[in-house]
Parts: C-alpha cells; sequence; structure tokens
C-alpha cells in the first residue's frame, strides 16, 4: 500500500516537473515595456520589472523597426502577473523557451 501512494507521488510530481519545463520562463534585467504585439509601435499592455521571472510560451523574431528603441529581433510572448499577455523585447528579457508556433 505504500509502495502504491510512493510511486503515485512520484509519478505526479515527475508531471507536474515536466508541465513547468514546458512552459518556460524569462528573466528580466531591467524595466521594459510588454507590448500587443511583437513591435515597439504596438499598445502597451504592461511592464516588467528588472530581476524577476515570468511565464513564457515562446518566442517570435521579427526585424527591428528603424529607429526603434529595442534592436533585438527576439520578442518573448510573456504572462504578466496581471493576467494580461503581451510581447517584451529581448533587450530586456532572456530564456531558454520554444519558437512560437503560427498564431
Amino acid at each position: 500500500m505504500a509502495y502504491n501512494t510512493l510511486v503515485g507521488s512520484a509519478l505526479i510530481i515527475l508531471a507536474l516537473s515536466m508541465w513547468h519545463c514546458q512552459a518556460g520562463t524569462i528573466t528580466c534585467l531591467q524595466p521594459g515595456r510588454v507590448y500587443q504585439c511583437p513591435a515597439d509601435n504596438c499598445t502597451v499592455v504592461g511592464f516588467v520589472r528588472a530581476e524577476q521571472d515570468y511565464p513564457c510560451d515562446c518566442y517570435v523574431l521579427r526585424r527591428p523597426i528603424q529607429n526603434a528603441v529595442t534592436e533585438n529581433p527576439r520578442w518573448y510572448h510573456a504572462s504578466l502577473p496581471s493576467g494580461r499577455t503581451g510581447y517584451v523585447n529581448a533587450f530586456f528579457c532572456a530564456g531558454v523557451v520554444p519558437h512560437c508556433k503560427m498564431r
């Protein structure tokens, strides 16, 4: 009986850890804006803080806009504590997450 409980608990922990790894996180090194789309000229939906981790499911690559503040082509699709999601440039944050599938 105790063995079955131990094995069941181990399987649950393994499944949760696999789910957490798939979700991914980014760490922001400095504060930055989060946009509705992956470009500096989109609507701002929130902000990330320095030295904070944020859930992130994937990234996209986009050619930087001429004379934009951010020149990095990588944009992370992140979730904010407010429940909103948006794109933050790799100039502000970094992490290992997969490339986004077609949206």
